[in-house]
């Protein structure tokens, strides 16, 4: 999992159906966030070694039907993600079940997020000429934050009818280029009464801006805003430690943690110096193995200027 994925699903989780009303528009306002479904036994199809984003499960009082949302990140436009969404969901169908016995079926829908690019289509039809049955029709939410604009969003924050956890995203909206969008976003952000999350909704919009080659901009206007990058990462780290424990009941307690230990802090090395990590820094970390020595690295990797600088001190 590379680093914007990551930051993808830690943005969710402060306000999941605050984004989730932006996400897809007209969501029935009875609907809730039940909880996100942990889908880990579930690869997403191309990519073994990854499951999908991240699933909600949305429920509404008194009714029995639950539904499994899918929502999936693109850092990058796939052709064939429509594709691989479909079968995903059919996976999902099938694969899971909730209920007393467990024995029901979840309803599953989609949506997809293109974190760059242009927009993509958000329908798959397969059909006879001439004819509406028999067939095939999948249609997903999809939202293209290129299209999206920085000031609309920002000013429905400011009257109350868009939640304030879109704030990370905006760096990746039209016009997020302009210092003077970054200091309404900063006046956005400095009425979120949490400051811890006011500093997380910062470090994620900075880490964001890369994706739209604004890194430099928005980190240099945010420096001295209450962002401290670390204090994601840390998060990361702690949602690292969580999983690799779930991973260790299947590969072994101690094996899971270290994989997910060697997970954060390569993430946290490529989100503080935002460029492709040189070999011998990931080889390093991932033939170590003691817990304590690679907390001991993630303190460091905040301490050094460059990734020579810590290439050395871990050597040393």
């Amino acid at each position: 999992m590379n680093v914007f994925d990551q930051a993808a699903r830690f943005a969710l989780r402060p306000d999941p159906m605050g984004f989730l009303r932006w996400l897809v528009p007209g969501l029935d306002p009875a609907l809730r966030f039940a909880e996100w479904l942990d889908t880990r036994t579930l690869p997403l199809p191309g990519e073994p070694d990854r499951t999908c984003d991240t699933v909600a499960a949305l429920v509404r009082d008194g009714e029995p039907t639950i539904w499994a949302l899918v929502i999936e990140f693109q850092a990058e436009p796939d052709p064939e993600m429509l594709d691989r969404l479909l079968e995903y969901l059919a996976r999902l169908r099938r694969g899971f079940r909730h209920g007393p016995q467990p024995r029901d079926k979840y309803e599953v829908i989609a949506a997809l997020v293109n974190l760059t690019g242009p927009p993509q289509p958000d329908t798959l039809a397969m059909v006879l000429p001439g004819i509406e049955s028999p067939g095939l029709r999948l249609k997903v939410a999809v939202r293209t934050l290129r299209e999206e604009d920085a000031s609309a969003i920002l000013t429905a924050i400011a009257e109350g009818r868009t939640a304030a956890c879109l704030l990370p995203w905006i760096s990746l909206m039209k016009g997020a280029d302009r210092p003077d969008m970054i200091d309404v976003w900063k006046q956005r952000a400095g009425e979120v009464p949490d400051g811890l999350l006011r500093t997380q909704y910062g470090a994620l919009a900075v880490v964001f801006a890369e994706l739209a080659d604004r890194h430099g901009q928005w980190k240099q206007a945010l420096e001295g805003w209450n962002v401290r990058e670390s204090t994601v990462v840390a998060e990361w780290t702690a949602e690292a430690k969580a999983e690799g424990r779930a991973e260790g009941r299947a590969e072994g307690e101690l094996l899971g943690k270290v994989k997910y230990a060697h997970q954060a802090l390569l993430c946290a090395l490529q989100n503080l110096f935002t460029t492709p990590l040189p070999h011998e820094v990931v080889a390093a970390v991932e033939a170590q193995t003691d817990l304590d020595q690679l907390a001991r690295w993630f303190e460091e990797a905040f301490r050094v200027s460059s990734l020579g600088e810590f290439l050395a001190r871990i050597r040393g």
